[in-house]
């Protein structure tokens, strides 16, 4: 089962996403802040991390903080930013700059969070083809 971490100040936003994620399938870990979110990362291993970007204890700059040690880490994890802060520029610009994907925490309880849920459907489904062609690739050749 895949693993996602949600960390958000907000337990109406953790909530929504847990019930979504776990819909589909998902394991789901909360954090409250980026300190806890990082304890979090180190104990679960998600492939998905959502991020908000304004929560107690950090600013947006503390998320890009978090966000740069989680990708030094684990530069495979899934990271999604979904906050009410993300129009400040500098903060945007880091995770733009990534190609990580940036969504309005304002679409979360509506049906644009489908296109969030649309958006990591397509992102896994990429990711499990790729791994499955290179298991598929490594196994050519050898012997049973």
């Amino acid at each position: 089962m895949l693993t996602a971490l949600v960390i958000d100040d907000n337990p109406v936003i953790r909530s929504i996403l847990r019930i979504k994620l776990e819909g589909r399938g998902w394991s789901v870990a909360e954090a409250t802040d980026a300190y806890r979110g990082f304890r979090e990362f180190k104990a679960v291993k998600p492939r998905l991390i959502t991020l908000d970007l304004l929560m107690p204890i950090n600013n947006g700059f503390g998320a890009v903080e978090l966000a740069k040690r989680i990708l030094g880490e684990a530069p495979d994890t899934i990271l999604v930013v979904i906050s009410a802060f993300a129009s400040e520029k500098e903060v945007s610009a880091f995770f733009q700059n990534r190609q990580i994907p940036v969504f309005s925490k304002s679409n979360v309880d509506n049906p644009c969070s489908d296109r969030l849920l649309a958006y990591l459907d397509t992102v896994l489904e990429s990711d499990t083809r790729f791994l499955t062609r290179v298991l598929e690739n490594a196994s050519e050749g050898c012997d049973d």
